[in-house]
């Protein structure tokens, strides 16, 4: 039902993983399909036909003859085309591309806000900021920490404008009930990375303003 998932025996450690079927709609398998008999090859000949059978090891050139491969076939409902006029591929191929690599940023900074944080306490010996600000490098820690924590803010924020013109472009029905439950499992794990998104975006703004209410409060109590 899933075609991301596969029935299929691997015999090469380079082989896609193989994700085992999952139910859509209460089926594991689309029984509109139909086997056409007179198209029926093997693993070897397949892999021998597309010029990678050297990738294998001879051991198991029998066990791969052995495999019976088929054709399979139906008539293609698809999508509704009103649905599909203003889709993009390339600009959701963009968005996703974006926002994985900002992800990337956002492991780095965190790790370089967390460290800085650490050096702030130990070279100040504690967690006053007043103290802070008149122990060696610390304010210089606690500056390194806070424009990091900005930056955070500002790539989930990106990462959240980019979410949301994904989940635009996925306004895409099925005209059939398996396509509809598989465009339902893939918008499911797109909100769950949105929902990742926002909560990250909320906790960093949140973080953003109580620093800044303690800081001037330290600093009105100091002067």
């Amino acid at each position: 039902m899933n075609p991301n998932q596969k029935n299929w025996q691997n015999f090469h450690k380079l082989e896609y993983p193989v994700q085992r079927c999952k139910k859509v709609n209460n089926y594991f398998y689309d029984f509109r399909y139909e086997k056409l008999e007179n198209f029926v090859t093997n693993q070897f000949d397949l892999y021998e036909n597309n010029g990678i059978i050297h990738n294998y090891h001879s051991d198991s050139f029998s066990e791969l003859a052995n495999v019976k491969l088929y054709l399979w076939g139906r008539n293609f409902i698809g999508l509704n085309i009103e649905d599909i006029k203003e889709f993009s591929l390339d600009d959701l191929i963009y968005y996703e591309t974006v926002s994985n690599k900002h992800y990337s940023f956002i492991w780095l900074i965190s790790l370089l806000a967390l460290i800085s944080l650490i050096g702030c306490f130990l070279e100040a010996h504690s967690y006053q900021f007043n103290r802070i600000f008149q122990r060696g490098k610390a304010p210089l820690y606690l500056m390194i920490t806070f424009v990091c924590i900005i930056i955070l803010f500002v790539l989930n924020l990106i990462i959240f404008i980019y979410n949301l013109k994904i989940q635009n472009i996925l306004i895409v029905e099925g005209n059939d009930d398996y396509t509809k439950g598989n465009m339902r499992l893939f918008k499911r794990e797109i909100r769950t990375r949105f929902y990742f998104n926002l909560s990250s975006l909320i906790f960093v703004l949140i973080l953003i303003i109580l620093i800044i209410f303690i800081i001037f409060k330290n600093i009105r109590e100091y002067n």
